[in-house]
């Protein structure tokens, strides 16, 4: 029975000053580079062959996206922009206040937001001449941790056409 030779560790390994690789007497980096080279070269015909790939397809094809003429007429409806700024007793601006938005006469709001940092938030509206009422929701003022401010009643909004109208929802103590 023979003895198979004793496997060399690690720190065996490293310890000698020109380490030789397995393959052709050639030291052991130069082996690895030999490798990593090859496998760079595999990547670039990969590469190579998926460009071409994508390069032979038929490029006449429609763009991705659609021209001014081609979209619908919904994408292309004017609007109107209500901007608001949410203050407080002081003039600072509130953060975090819900905001209702509604038409003069009607009893459910159809649009809310809520006001960020800077207390601005903003609507987008159908056009035409309409009037419409903005109200702070009274729930949101109770989170805002007891600072006791209230909207005694809503801001009237007026919006000629496609404008942007631009208002301020002042709260109170």
């Amino acid at each position: 029975m023979t003895r198979s030779p004793r496997k060399r560790t690690r720190t065996a390994i490293t310890r000698q000053g020109h380490v030789q690789s397995a393959v052709r007497d050639r030291p052991l980096f130069l082996s690895r580079l030999s490798s990593f080279s090859f496998s760079l070269c595999q990547c670039g015909v990969a590469l190579a062959l998926l460009c071409g790939i994508a390069f032979s397809q038929d490029t006449a094809k429609a763009p991705a996206t659609p021209s001014h003429h081609e979209l619908a007429h919904h994408e292309l409806a004017p609007y109107a922009v209500i901007f608001c700024t949410v203050w407080d007793p002081d003039s600072h601006p509130v953060y975090g206040v819900h905001v209702q938005l509604r038409r003069t006469g009607e009893k459910k709001f159809r649009w809310e937001a809520y006001s960020d940092h800077r207390g601005e938030l903003a609507f987008r509206v159908p056009p035409g001449k309409v009037d419409y009422e903005l109200a702070a929701d009274p729930k949101s003022l109770k989170a805002l941790k007891g600072k006791g401010l209230t909207n005694r009643e809503p801001v009237k909004v007026h919006v000629e056409y496609d404008e942007q109208v631009d208002t301020g929802l002042h709260l109170t103590k």
